[in-house]
């Protein structure tokens, strides 16, 4: 290396050093008056949270695609908005436009735009430090969801994590894709479609209603506990598909098919292949295994809350 390179490369560091040490003295005194320098921490958790509140936006569709972290769905909020856990600032791309709101980090790093993005949005040494801070923590992208404001769309992608779904009750069509994890929901309820794709991970529904439910596994199970789903489309390569089914399945269209496996409804088992097509009814389970069992239960119903036993102390003091 010539000497001016060294040179360089010398004041290079003795810069870089210089700004985080600024940065951290500026930190302390900015402190110390009450204004957030850099990005603090939960006190509880110790994440690092970005909050977007979208409640009065409009939103008709959330488009989430990330590269190795968690999207957790979460029905009956207060209010809609988003949470960002553990993203470093300027590596991610958020937008809002045309009812539609975009959150991604998993862009190509050596792509022109992507390059430009990082530049736009680099924060000097504040992203060093945020980066620094969140360095090694569990991302994850939170969408908290009104009952009163749904959304038309959530279309959710992750390379390497879990989604998971709780407590809505909408028109919502759910487009899930999960390169590894599993998908998780509970207590959903849709008249439109949840549409899952997974690589290596298991499918999970308890609690669920759908008109249509579609599964496309290629290493995983899926599982329907006490679920009600008008048709049914699955292709599970190497799984089983289970199905607890809160109505009586002999009023519903089958086609069931297991390459190396068996079928079985409430219990008969009926050999690798079971058609049922003769009823005036549009509702139909066609379900194909390359390597797994298919098992569909009938009147699997949710089981019913425990009855409230406790006194009501408050009643007994004012008689």
């Amino acid at each position: 290396m010539k000497p001016a390179s060294i040179i360089f490369l010398i004041l290079a560091v003795l810069l870089v050093g210089g700004g985080f040490g600024t940065m951290r003295i500026a930190e302390n005194l900015a402190a110390k008056e009450g204004i957030e320098l850099v990005s603090e921490s939960d006190e509880d958790t110790g994440d690092y949270i970005y909050t977007y509140d979208y409640s009065e936006d409009s939103i008709d569709k959330i488009v989430v695609n990330v590269r190795s972290a968690d999207i957790h769905i979460i029905g009956g909020a207060q209010k809609s908005y988003i949470e960002l856990i553990n993203f470093p600032d300027g590596m991610y791309e958020f937008q809002c436009s045309n009812r539609i709101m975009q959150i991604s980090n998993n862009s190509d790093i050596s792509s022109l735009n992507t390059i430009m993005s990082l530049a736009m949005n680099f924060k000097g040494v504040r992203g060093i430090i945020n980066y620094y801070n969140v360095m090694g923590r569990d991302m994850a992208v939170n969408i908290y969801i009104q009952d009163e404001l749904p959304v038309k769309i959530l279309d959710c992608t992750t390379v390497e994590g879990n989604i998971l779904a709780e407590n809505t009750n909408s028109q919502t069509d759910y487009n899930i894709k999960i390169g590894t994890g599993s998908f998780n929901a509970s207590g959903v309820a849709t008249t439109s479609t949840i549409s899952v794709e997974v690589g290596s991970g298991e499918v999970i529904l308890t609690d669920c209603s759908a008109i249509n439910f579609k599964a496309s596994v290629d290493d995983g199970d899926v599982t329907l506990i006490t679920s009600d789903m008008n048709k049914i489309t699955a292709e599970l390569e190497n799984g089983d598909f289970v199905y607890g089914y809160r109505r009586d399945i002999q009023y519903v269209k089958c086609d069931l098919f297991c390459g190396v496996g068996s079928v079985t409804i409430d219990g008969d088992n009926k050999g690798g292949y079971y058609e049922f097509s003769n009823l005036p009814t549009d509702a139909l389970y066609k379900v194909t295994t390359g390597k797994g069992d298919i098992t569909i239960n009938s009147n699997m119903l949710p089981e019913a809350e425990p009855e409230d036993t406790s006194t009501d102390l408050f009643a007994l003091y004012k008689e």
